[in-house]
């Protein structure tokens, strides 16, 4: 019990401290910048009880500032829109960055994408997550909830 609560110590001196990570999107051939597409962040550091999840839409210069929420460590950068297959990235992040990343217009072989509960119970991003979960699902992509890996259907 003692190990959380040190976690919990070091994750709120992190955000107190005031860690910046920036994304900023581009499309893979042109390089230009991609404006509305999803960002969607998972944790996966293991063994922390305090991996979260997250979803973004990039700003008309293809950025989002990702930083309200992200802790250092292993994370999963699920990232698509409308035209482009579901790209996915993982990183590891280590305090302020600036992360560029290019979107694929081929195909890609296929993903899950999985949800952790406290976003799913997020109303303030219900609504962009279900304009995601509907990209998604064009792309036959399943939703499922961490930790349990059930289906998850938001229709």
């Amino acid at each position: 019990m003692r190990f959380i609560y040190i976690i919990a110590l070091m994750q709120l001196l992190h955000m107190l401290v005031g860690c910046a990570t920036h994304i900023q999107v581009y499309d893979s051939e042109t390089k230009e910048p991609i404006a509305d597409a999803f960002v969607y962040i998972n944790e996966y550091k293991m063994f922390n009880p305090f991996n979260s999840s997250d979803i973004y839409l990039t700003d008309k210069d293809g950025h989002v500032d990702i930083s309200e929420t992200l802790r250092d460590g292993q994370v999963s950068i699920y990232i698509g829109k409308a035209g482009y297959p579901l790209n996915i990235f993982s990183r590891d992040f280590e305090g302020r960055e600036d992360v560029k990343l290019f979107l694929k217009k081929k195909p890609l072989p296929k993903l899950d994408v999985f949800i952790r509960e406290s976003l799913l119970t997020n109303t303030a991003k219900e609504k962009l997550l279900k304009e995601f979960y509907l990209y998604c699902k064009e792309q036959n992509i399943k939703f499922y909830k961490l930790p349990g890996w059930n289906p998850v259907l938001l229709e």
